[in-house]
């Protein structure tokens, strides 16, 4: 059976950021960075992040359909 997947691509120009650098936010004072990254890594199946410091940023979500 083949799934429906529903695929969003976000690809931007800024300053990129380097991944292996990032930790999730304390959700007890969600003021700082990463709140984003953890939010779609909560309501996706898939996130994947292609960032590259002073090039850009390109996040590919996805999410099986039932």
């Amino acid at each position: 059976v083949m799934e429906e997947t529903f695929v969003c691509e976000v690809t931007d120009c800024g300053n990129g950021f380097d991944l292996n650098e990032y930790n999730e936010p304390d959700l007890n004072d969600p003021k700082g960075n990463g709140l984003g990254i953890f939010i779609m890594k909560s309501l996706m199946d898939e996130v994947h992040v292609d960032a590259i410091p002073g090039k850009g940023t390109k996040i590919v979500l996805k999410k099986f359909l039932e």
